[in-house]
C-alpha cells in the first residue's frame, strides 16, 4: 500500500460502542519498547486520539488527546491532519488538539499492520466495538475549513443509529486487496 509521506488527512465517520481503555480506528504504526514510528487514529479512555512520528522532533510517537467525550452509540466524524510541521486532531468539525512536536517526513516502522478497526502493534491489539463510515487517507492535508463544511454536509444522516443486519463478511480477492460486504 501507498502510505502518505509528507503530509497527510484521515477521515471517517466513526461510532464506538465500547470505549476500550486503548482501541484503534484506522493506523499503521509500532509503539513499542524499542520502535515508534507510523502513525494511528484511535481512542484512550474517551477521547479520540491522534498519534504519528516523523524524521524531526520527538523520538516517541506524540500523541495528540481530543477534547470530546466518547459516547457510546453516538456517531462522530473525526479527522487528523499533519502538513510537514503541524498535527491537528478535530472531531465533529472542531480542532481539538495540534501539537508540532514532529516534523519532516512521516517515518514507518519496518513491519506493521495497516488496519482498520483496532490498535494494533507488536506488543498490542485492541479491536474497536462499533462501527466505520467513510474512512479516507489522503497524502495531502486538507483544510480546517474542507473538513468542517464535509462534517456539516453529512451530520444529520448520523443522528439515527445504524444497525447491522448482516456481515460484515470479508473476501480476499488477491493477496493485497479485500472485499469488505454488509447489510444494513
Amino acid at each position: 500500500a501507498q502510505l502518505p509521506r509528507q503530509s497527510m488527512t484521515v477521515e471517517t465517520w466513526v461510532r464506538v460502542d465500547e470505549a476500550d481503555s486503548i482501541g484503534g480506528i484506522i493506523g499503521c504504526f509500532q509503539d513499542t519498547k524499542t520502535e515508534h514510528a507510523g502513525w494511528t487514529l484511535g481512542f484512550h479512555h474517551s477521547r479520540f486520539v491522534f498519534a504519528l512520528a516523523a524524521e524531526g522532533g520527538a523520538t516517541d510517537l506524540t500523541y495528540l488527546r481530543g477534547e470530546t467525550e466518547i459516547l457510546p452509540g453516538h456517531w462522530y466524524h473525526v479527522a487528523a491532519t499533519y502538513n510537514g510541521t503541524l498535527a491537528r486532531l478535530t472531531v465533529n468539525g472542531r480542532v481539538e488538539a495540534e501539537s508540532d512536536a514532529q516534523s519532516g517526513v512521516l517515518t514507518y516502522p519496518k513491519t506493521a499492520f495497516y488496519e482498520m478497526g483496532s490498535h494494533h502493534d507488536a506488543d498490542t491489539f485492541h479491536r474497536m466495538y462499533g462501527m466505520l463510515h467513510e474512512v479516507r487517507v489522503y497524502d495531502r492535508d486538507i483544510s480546517d475549513e474542507e473538513i468542517k463544511r464535509r462534517y456539516e454536509e453529512k451530520r444529520a444522516k448520523f443522528n439515527v443509529p445504524i444497525e447491522l443486519e448482516t456481515g460484515p463478511y470479508v473476501k480476499f480477492e488477491t493477496t493485497h486487496s479485500a472485499r469488505i460486504r454488509w447489510q444494513t
